[in-house]
């Protein structure tokens, strides 16, 4: 049997003789199909396809008026399709699809041809219904914006710090002073004596050293200062050697004695006072020896800098330490407020004036504050400066780090 071109390369001869069978089948299914819808698409919007069988008697038997109505009819008209499997059966106003077609323009008809009948005096058929066409609504009348002049972002920032110049203002309590303590020795922690939370003196011994060895030499050393063995010997060898001389001198004056033994005399005066004021710097060094010795013990105990509270430790005993901070400690009284003012306060906010703060904690009452700094320049981006208050704690109840809003009294 002869096979199409398009089948043979659907079905190559590499392939087994069941699988090009199968192969060129669906190939021949697939062209059936594509043929049978080209044909219906065609029979459905084709305009001059022909008419069927019952629609052709219809207008047979429509009177000659119903025809010249049609002669007359506008170029677009609404043709009965039957739809689907419906074309088999007569065409009624249950199964006919209305769809609009391109009809030509009323003429004259040509020889041995009748005017197509119109849909609407043909019996059985409905009628095309025109399309209502609803106008749209007019446009709502929009009310008129009366003018408004441009405002800038100056301007506006401007208007946003006048309208809360008098309102209060945002700030935060910190502590007046913070100190990370720390050795400037490297050792090991001997002892830890304050934990976080504790309350400090300044002075306050925090921590110490393993210091055994800064101890024996302070010891050593004040053995040195104590002993003035050498000293009290020194000053007897000199009061000898004075009346020694004094002696020598007068039996000088009556030739018992020579010249010579008068000199020797004197000589050993001179070196008695010598070491007398040697044994005075030897003493002298001992009690700078002392004071060496008790100063490198010094720095084996860790106290505290400021009166405060302990922040945080962070180190334990037996630990080594070696350039680190040891604790933490703050100083909340006073405590420190930090407030950030429009630039529209900039002038009425004066160092030593006073304002209520008011801590965002439950059940805590305003306190008074001092100004303590204002700054002179005021920053261009936020158009803001900041000032700093000084708020007295003497019961150290007022924690810092809590944020609070500040009333500067209009």
């Amino acid at each position: 049997m002869m096979r199409p071109r398009w089948m043979l390369a659907l079905a190559p001869s590499g392939l087994g003789a069941h699988t090009r069978r199968w192969v060129l089948a669906a190939g021949a299914a697939a062209l059936v199909l594509a043929t049978w819808a080209a044909w219906a698409a065609w029979a459905a919007l084709a305009p001059g396809r022909p008419q069927p069988a019952p629609l052709a008697a219809a207008w047979a038997a429509a009177p000659a008026g119903a025809k010249a109505a049609s002669a007359s009819a506008p170029a677009t008209a609404a043709v009965p399709v039957l739809a689907g499997a419906d074309r088999a059966r007569p065409a009624t106003a249950a199964n006919a699809e209305v769809l609009p077609v391109p009809m030509p323009a009323a003429t004259e008809p040509a020889a041995g041809l009748e005017p197509a009948p119109s849909p609407a005096a043909v019996p059985g058929i409905a009628p095309a219904v025109a399309p209502v066409v609803t106008p749209a609504p007019a446009p709502e009348a929009v009310p008129a914006t009366p003018f408004t002049p441009a405002t800038t972002p100056a301007t506006a920032l401007a208007s946003a710090n006048l309208r809360g110049a008098n309102a209060p203002l945002g700030c935060l309590i910190e502590a007046s002073a913070v100190a990370e303590v720390g050795t400037p020795v490297i050792g090991i922690i001997e002892d830890v004596l304050v934990e976080r939370g504790d309350v400090v003196k300044r002075g306050q011994v925090l921590a110490r050293h393993e210091n055994r060895v800064e101890r024996a030499a302070v010891t050593l050393a004040q053995q040195k200062v104590a002993n003035t063995a050498e000293l009290r010997a020194a000053k007897t060898q000199i009061n000898f050697a004075h009346k020694k001389a004094e002696r020598t001198a007068a039996l000088t004056e009556q030739n018992y004695v020579s010249g010579q033994a008068l000199e020797q005399a004197n000589t050993e005066a001179t070196l008695a006072r010598m070491r007398m004021a040697q044994a005075v710097e030897q003493r002298d060094l001992a009690v700078k020896e002392l004071d060496m010795a008790r100063a490198q013990l010094q720095q084996r105990t860790i106290a505290s800098p400021l009166d405060g509270v302990v922040v945080d430790r962070l180190v334990s005993p037996g630990e080594r330490v070696e350039n680190r901070p040891i604790f933490k400690i703050a100083q909340i009284d006073p405590l420190r407020v930090e407030v950030v003012l429009p630039a529209a306060l900039f002038g009425r906010i004066q160092v030593g004036g006073t304002a209520r703060v008011m801590p965002d904690l439950p059940g805590s009452a305003a306190h008074e504050a001092r100004v303590a700094i204002v700054d002179r320049v005021v920053d261009a981006g936020s158009n803001t400066f900041r000032a700093r208050l000084s708020l007295p704690n003497p019961t150290q109840q007022l924690p810092a780090g809590v944020r609070c809003r500040v009333d500067f009294g209009g």
